[in-house]
């Protein structure tokens, strides 16, 4: 509840974005201040210094975020920027309820030629396009880069389903006292973090400043797996503490459901330990709910997690060549680039379903 109430009074503030530039901040979206001041604390303070410098936070109507290099208020370009993509987003989803509608009726309504036709479209493409800018035979480079994009997303959920196993399994064996609420705190600061922030602050800090972590690059597994772990640590946990914070709760709900079930009490009775209980019996059956929401977010982070991951840390994955495809605005390979990726997701969903059919025996038909 507290988490759409959140997400309403962010989509409001995002459409009050002109009221609170006209009426608060005084000021417009594309507005520049570069030779105005602004009092803070009883002075005056330039909004962009001699050096280029804008000014920061300064937590009052105007400039309540500081300006950009150009003197706009930040506070109004964000709130701006929000209202921009709830419209796009909102437009994109209204424009995909329409075509897929129309599709698919006119696939069904038709049948035959028609819609078998429409249903190959989609898949019929033969290895011979190339790019305009960032590569040459599209196929041969996505072909290439995906085994680094699988090592990226496949280590980070793994990573994430690990932690948050753990943290439920804790969580589990100190239902209701303290550990048990520090743990799902834990868990919800976590999954409040965004990939894309939570990218940028480790590659900063592990890679510019430490130099803990290589700075850019990729090392194959089978060349040398110690550089290989070292580039892609940083991308792992970048994808996994969120989802991590994501699965706590939800594992945790299922293994107290299972916990407290009866068959597991006749285990218990029979003389099994705890710890066989828990690991043969409320362990494995625990994991269906789990396993499906992992699989939605595969198909997530294969279609378009892992392109700022990439991007920002530098590995040259798919989502990296996705980006320059984007930058160069090289339509052609922006379109393959999505049909390759939703296979791929199709691929990755089907082998989720196959692994929730093996580890839960009431998915079995007999």
């Amino acid at each position: 509840m507290a988490f759409i109430s959140l997400l309403v009074l962010t989509a409001a503030l995002c459409l009050a974005a002109p009221l609170y530039a006209s009426v608060v901040a005084d000021t417009t979206q594309l507005e520049n201040h570069l030779t105005d001041t602004v009092a803070i604390a009883g002075e005056q303070a330039n909004v962009v210094d001699l050096d280029g410098t804008p000014i920061g936070p300064t937590w009052r109507s105007q400039y309540l975020l500081g300006a950009d290099g150009n003197g706009r208020d930040l506070a109004v370009r964000v709130l701006y920027a929000g209202r921009n993509s709830l419209a796009i987003g909102f437009a994109a989803g209204v424009l995909a309820l329409v075509i897929g509608t129309f599709v698919g009726m006119l696939a069904g309504y038709a049948g035959g030629r028609i819609d078998r036709l429409l249903m190959r479209a989609i898949g019929i493409f033969d290895g011979s396009l190339e790019c305009h800018f960032a590569c040459g035979n599209l196929r041969d480079d996505f072909v290439a880069r995906l085994p680094v994009t699988v090592w990226v997303v496949l280590g980070g959920v793994l990573l994430a389903v690990a932690l948050s196993m753990s943290m439920a399994l804790a969580c589990l064996r100190h239902h209701g006292r303290r550990l048990d609420r520090v743990l799902l705190s834990v868990a919800a600061a976590l999954q409040s973090v965004p990939s894309l922030v939570l990218s940028v602050v480790l590659w900063t800090i592990l890679a510019q400043q430490l130099e803990v972590l290589p700075f850019d690059g990729y090392t194959p597994l089978t060349e040398d797996p110690w550089r290989w772990a070292t580039h892609l640590i940083g991308p792992w946990f970048a994808m996994a503490l969120p989802l991590a914070g994501a699965y706590v709760p939800i594992v945790r709900a299922a293994l107290l459901d299972t916990h407290r079930s009866d068959w597991v009490r006749t285990a218990r009775a029979k003389g099994l330990s705890e710890r066989r209980v828990r690991r043969r019996h409320v362990l494995r059956t625990s994991l269906a709910a789990p396993v499906n929401i992992v699989g939605l977010d595969l198909a997530h982070a294969f279609g378009g997690l892992v392109l700022y991951v990439e991007a920002i840390f530098r590995v040259p994955g798919v989502g990296e060549m996705t980006e320059g495809a984007l930058q160069s605005l090289d339509v052609q390979a922006i379109v393959a680039l999505s049909i390759w990726i939703a296979i791929v997701v199709v691929t990755v969903s089907a082998v989720v379903d196959l692994v929730l059919f093996a580890i839960d025996p009431r998915t079995r038909v007999e």
